[in-house]
Formats: structure tokens, sequence, C-alpha cells
């Protein structure tokens, strides 16, 4: 079951790749293996001036955590990957926070980003697919060890 969620998760996250993530002023986009690339271009940025406008850039981060929420999951440590699931899912949503603008050219030309593409959608998806497997997967082992402690009937005499 552990293997079925990792599967939906990476498809869903791969799919997204070579879908538009988001939209810029002048009518671009860019595409998700583009973002994944050279998104972590922009955390020097973010760290630089932390929690001004391009926290955003943060989001960036959900990639290598969800690689390892997957690798848990795979090695059914639940809890684990549930914890790093939460944080990727998270950091995520911090791509929704405040004025975006990227990057657009090598004189340092900058371009608002105006929304938000199904690729970026697609990508939260694959998210959202390890922070309910998880949970239930979760849920399963602690009813399940609930079920072995409690005796269904009382025993013969």
């Amino acid at each position: 079951m552990s293997r079925l969620i990792v599967l939906i998760s990476f498809g869903f996250f791969t799919i997204s790749l070579g879908l538009p993530a988001f939209y810029v002023e002048r009518g671009g986009y860019w595409y998700g293996i583009f973002c994944l690339l050279f998104g972590w271009l922009g955390l020097g940025e973010c760290i630089e001036s932390l929690f001004s406008k391009s926290i955003y850039t943060l989001s960036w981060l959900a990639n290598p955590v969800i690689l390892v929420a997957w690798i848990l999951l795979i090695v059914k440590q639940f809890k684990y990957s549930f914890a790093c699931s939460s944080l990727a899912f998270l950091l995520c949503l911090v791509f929704l926070v405040g004025d975006k603008t990227i990057v657009a050219n090598e004189a340092g030309g900058t371009e608002a980003i105006t929304d938000c593409g199904t690729g970026y959608y697609l990508w939260m998806s694959s998210f959202v697919v390890m922070l309910l497997g998880n949970g239930l997967l979760i849920l399963y082992d602690i009813l399940s060890l609930n079920r072995d402690e409690i005796p269904l009937a009382s025993p013969a005499r």
C-alpha cells in the first residue's frame, strides 16, 4: 500500500513538471521542470532578506523534503514520512504568499507572477496524496494495534 501511495504521488509530481507552473505578466509561463531546475536560485535572495516579499521562493524546498518523505514511506517509517509530507505541503503553500517576481533575463530584469498554473496545483496534489496516504497508514496502524490489545471475546475457562 505504501508503494502505491508513493507511486501516485510521484506520478502527480512527474506530470506537473511538463505543465505550466505559473504565468507571468507578459503572457508567458514557466513549466514545472524549469521551476524544479532553477527555483533554488531564488533561495539566496530569500535568505539574504528573510521575511521579505521573496519568501515564496522557500516553496522550492518542498521538493527535497517530499523526496525524503517518499523514501521514508517506502521503508515504512509512516510517522516520519507524515512529518516530512506535512512540511512539504506547508512549504508548497508558501508560494501563494506575497507579491511574486522572477528574474526574467540575464540583465536582472524581473517579471511579476500573475497566476498559478495547472502544474502548480498538480505539484501540490502530490503532497496532498502523501499527506492523506500517510495519515491513513498511521490510522490503520493504530487501529490494528488496538485490535490486537483488546480481546474480542473472553478467554475460555
